[in-house]
């Protein structure tokens, strides 16, 4: 999946919203619209439990934990997984109100933007995404935006070329997905040492790692 996009302060689109999102569609891309009230699972298993803070929670008659959409990545990619394009070629956009306490700022904003999945030219993808986000920050007279781009599959690369159990990878993989930052571990404290030293031991000089670029 490959993802870009912008987030506006104003809870209301403008002309500029609505014209950015004509673009994206000019583009390929389908709009979308998912539901506001959305389950809080997905985000706190792949934000981490320190986005629980800023988001708007409730619950249904069930118990089941439900939220106010903190974003629109999530809710895309939800929805095209349980979809029949499932796997397939797909790439959307979309524009809408999500909600994050924020402080003063106030807890609803726009955010638009465009998701592509299933595409197996991911560097084309990549490409194209960029170049998009770059005409959106124009579009809003953002001369020389800050870029950051990352790819999940590199860390799963180096977990899989450690020589480790298939025990020690998933908690890795797990841990990673929470942001947790390995490098910060209180390392003094004895259940910290026990918990990673043997994954450290294995970072340090595995031949393995040369394997990954």
């Amino acid at each position: 999946m490959t993802s870009a996009g912008v987030i506006s302060t104003s809870p209301v689109p403008d002309a500029r919203a609505h014209a950015l999102i004509a673009a994206f569609e000019r583009a390929g891309y389908a709009r979308v619209a998912p539901a506001i009230l959305q389950p809080a699972e997905p985000f706190l298993d792949l934000s981490g439990e320190d986005i629980r803070k800023r988001m708007y929670l409730t619950s249904d008659p069930q118990g089941r934990e439900l939220c106010l959409r903190p974003d629109l990545t999530i809710p895309v990619s939800c929805d095209y997984l349980a979809s029949p394009a499932a796997g397939k070629p797909r790439g959307f956009c979309y524009l809408g109100p999500v909600f994050r306490h924020r402080g003063e700022s106030g807890g609803e904003f726009l955010q638009a933007g465009i998701e592509s999945f299933g595409r197996e030219d991911t560097a084309a993808a990549d490409a194209e995404m960029l170049a998009l986000g770059l005409d959106a920050t124009a579009h809003y007279g953002l001369a020389a935006p800050a870029i950051r781009m990352g790819d999940v599959g590199l860390f799963a690369a180096l977990v899989a070329a450690l020589d480790l159990a298939p025990a020690w990878k998933r908690r890795l993989i797990k841990d990673f997905n929470h942001k947790t930052s390995l490098p910060h571990w209180p390392a003094p404290t004895p259940r910290a040492r026990m918990r990673w030293s043997p994954i450290f031991s294995r970072l340090r000089g595995s031949p393995r790692l040369a394997d990954v670029r």
